[in-house]
């Protein structure tokens, strides 16, 4: 562990964070000999990534899951969401 005063942390902050970074070392940052911080590398916790097939023959879907009821299909062609006859309304000039 290295301790160094502040200001010398000012001036050479990029050397001390790359020690700290690439080295993995902890530097104690003082005020006058008396420690105020630390400056040290976060470890990351590794990221699990999900494997593929772990849900296998644990999720069951029905035969006819992809299949549409022609109800359904009916309403979609039946409704009036869309009129035939649109008309727009045209302002008169005077």
């Amino acid at each position: 562990m290295l301790s160094v005063n502040i200001g010398e942390v000012k001036t050479n902050f990029s050397y001390y964070l790359n020690l700290a970074i690439k080295k993995g070392q902890v530097i104690t940052v003082c005020n006058h000999n008396v420690p105020v911080a630390e400056l040290k590398p976060i470890v990351s916790a590794q990221k699990s990534r999900v494997k593929f097939g772990t849900c296998k023959d644990k999720i069951i879907l029905p035969d006819d899951f992809n299949k549409t009821s022609p109800d359904i299909t009916d309403s979609f062609y039946a409704n009036n969401i869309f009129p035939k006859n649109t008309q727009t309304k045209t302002r008169k000039k005077k």
